[in-house]
C-alpha cells in the first residue's frame, strides 16, 4: 500500500467534512509510514475538530517522539494544552517551538496567548511585538476592521484590562490565520 494514496483519501474526506473517515485514512497512512508527518498532522487535526483532544494529544506526542523539535507539532501541543486550561505547560511547549523555529509566527502567537492567559502582560506584549515584526504573507495579515470589532466586543464584555483582552483577540485571530497558511499546502483548513 502507498501512504500517499491514504493521505489523498484522508484529505478528500476531510474536505467533505467526514472526519471519521479521514481519521481512518490518516491512521492507515501513518501505519504504512510511521514517520510521515502529514498523516499524523491530518489525524491530529481531525481529532481536534471532533473535540477528541485527548486522542489528538496522543497523536501529537507520537509525532514529537519521532521529532521533538518540530515547531508545528509543538504548536498543536500548546494549543491542546491551552484548550485544557494548562497554560504553564502550553507556554513550555510554545517556548520549545520558538527555540526550534524563531521566525514561526504561530509559535510566537501561542506563546503570547499563554503569557496573556497567565497575566504576564509585558511578556505577551513582547511576543506581540515579535509577531508584528515578522514578515507575513497577505493571507497572514489580520483584517483590522474585523479585529477592531472583536476588540470592541471583548472590551464591552469584560471589566479587565483592555490591553489583555485586545492582545488575546489579536493572538487568537492571528494564530488561526498563521496556521492556515502554514499548512495550506496540505489543505488542512
Amino acid at each position: 500500500d502507498d501512504p500517499e494514496y491514504w493521505l489523498a483519501a484522508g484529505d478528500g474526506h476531510r474536505k467533505q467534512g467526514s472526519n471519521e473517515e479521514a481519521i481512518s485514512c490518516y491512521r492507515k497512512a501513518s501505519e504504512l509510514d510511521p514517520r510521515h508527518e502529514r498523516g499524523l498532522w491530518g489525524w491530529a487535526r481531525c481529532l481536534m475538530s471532533l473535540k477528541r483532544d485527548d486522542e489528538a494529544g496522543a497523536v501529537v506526542d507520537r509525532a514529537l517522539a519521532g521529532n521533538p523539535g518540530d515547531a508545528d507539532f509543538l504548536n498543536l501541543k500548546g494549543s491542546l494544552l491551552m484548550e485544557a486550561g494548562r497554560h504553564e505547560e502550553a507556554l513550555a511547549a510554545a517556548d520549545l517551538a520558538v527555540r526550534a523555529a524563531p521566525k514561526n509566527t504561530a509559535s510566537w502567537l501561542i506563546k503570547g496567548l499563554c503569557e496573556s492567559a497567565l497575566g504576564r502582560l509585558l511578556q505577551a506584549a513582547h511576543s506581540r511585538h515579535v509577531v508584528l515584526k515578522l514578515p507575513l504573507s497577505d493571507a497572514q495579515k489580520p483584517s483590522w476592521a474585523k479585529l477592531s470589532g472583536w476588540i470592541a466586543q471583548e472590551v464591552k464584555k469584560r471589566s479587565s484590562s483592555t490591553w489583555a483582552r485586545a492582545s488575546a483577540v489579536f493572538f487568537c485571530w492571528s494564530w488561526i490565520s498563521a496556521s492556515r497558511v502554514a499548512r495550506s499546502s496540505s489543505s488542512f483548513f
